[in-house]
């Protein structure tokens, strides 16, 4: 299976060296732990699945539990030459590699090392689809109790990730904060 995720790597190399590189392996739902076992037991290929530790109420108490920070997707260190990597697709829930202009892409392992510190943050980390907006481009809500407004992006919140935008009503201009997952592109 082919997929082209270019959009979820913000600046994927082609590189054909010899030497090992960090890829990008598109996996089943909730199998991110143990695709990355596997990978690592019976090949020997390092893995890393940049993660959070979150609360749950069990029963009457509090536990612990690791989520990934990018859901159904692990990184693995390997060599295209050197290994056979269409035997990846031979373990249960690996469903292809994360392509660029048709090739495996390269994660630079900062990108990694920069998701795995934002997992050992004690402040909450939000995914969201990946949107680029500047100052002032047109958005309609499409969530919530705005839904169907429309109004211009301003800027992000760094503290809560939400988006403040500003909506024309009324003769005036109104400013709020919306979850980016209430906003697309008008």
């Amino acid at each position: 299976m082919s997929i082209d995720m270019t959009h979820c790597v913000s600046n994927p190399e082609v590189v054909d060296v010899q030497e090992p590189q960090w890829y990008a392996l598109y996996v089943r739902h909730q199998s991110e732990y143990k695709v990355a076992r596997i990978l690592d037991e019976k090949f020997g290929v390092p893995t890393r699945v940049p993660s959070q530790t979150l609360w749950r109420k069990g029963g009457k108490r509090l536990e612990t539990f690791m989520k990934p920070l990018l859901g159904m997707y692990i990184f693995a260190l390997t060599n295209f030459k050197a290994m056979n990597t269409m035997s990846f697709y031979s373990v249960n829930g690996v469903l292809g590699f994360v392509r660029h202009k048709g090739a495996p892409a390269v994660i630079p392992l900062e990108e990694i090392e920069t998701l795995e510190k934002m997992g050992l943050s004690t402040q909450p980390v939000h995914a969201v689809e990946y949107r680029r907006f500047a100052p002032n481009d047109r958005v309609e809500v499409i969530k919530g109790p705005l839904r169907g407004a429309l109004g211009f992006f301003q800027r992000s919140n760094e503290k809560t990730g939400q988006f403040i935008v500003s909506l024309e009503m009324f003769s005036r201009t109104l400013t709020t904060e919306l979850d980016a997952l209430w906003v697309r592109p008008y």
